[in-house]
């Protein structure tokens, strides 16, 4: 596989790697968080500094809200402070997400959780894309709609990749 020219890459530096941190949000944001858990995992696996702690931050955070889909509120809790404690360490946008108001939003779902509230009629948050040349449109990390398009994303990585002959 082929990499990136220095100038194109952000920290994701394969197109397949940003292909699949993508469709983790996809799945994430689809409520599949089980399965984008699994796809964060597999670039976390080859990560390495910040982007391990941000990758592992986003596992964490898919793998608590998997609990609280089971009604595993302890459990969720636990992995959602962790999530926070990662994402904490973070500036406030990065590989294109914007950490900081993610955070914001973790942060009140813990409290949440910590309260014994009854997180069932919380909507769960969404992971907003928006990268540098384009977005999934625009959703609140909290899940409140404020564009429901479903446009693709458009990024340097999609752009500049070279096809392969098969």
């Amino acid at each position: 596989m082929e990499r990136l020219p220095a100038q194109e890459r952000n920290s994701i530096t394969e197109a397949s790697e940003f292909v699949n941190f993508l469709g983790g949000i996809v799945l994430f944001n689809s409520a599949e968080f089980f399965r984008a858990h699994e796809v964060w995992e597999e670039i976390w696996l080859t990560s390495s500094g910040r982007d391990k702690t941000f990758l592992q931050g986003l596992i964490q955070l898919a793998a608590a809200f998997h609990h609280q889909s089971r009604r595993n509120m302890s459990g969720a809790a636990s992995l959602l402070k962790a999530s926070c404690a990662k994402l904490a360490q973070l500036p406030n946008e990065y590989w294109g997400i914007e950490v900081s108001r993610l955070r914001e939003c973790l942060h009140d779902w813990l409290e949440t959780l910590n309260e014994g509230k009854d997180a069932a009629r919380k909507e769960t948050p969404r992971i907003e894309f928006n990268g540098k040349s384009g977005s999934f449109g625009h959703q609140s990390p909290c899940g409140d709609a404020t564009d429901q398009r479903s446009a693709r994303p458009s990024s340097p990585y999609a752009r500049n990749r070279k096809r392969r002959n098969t």
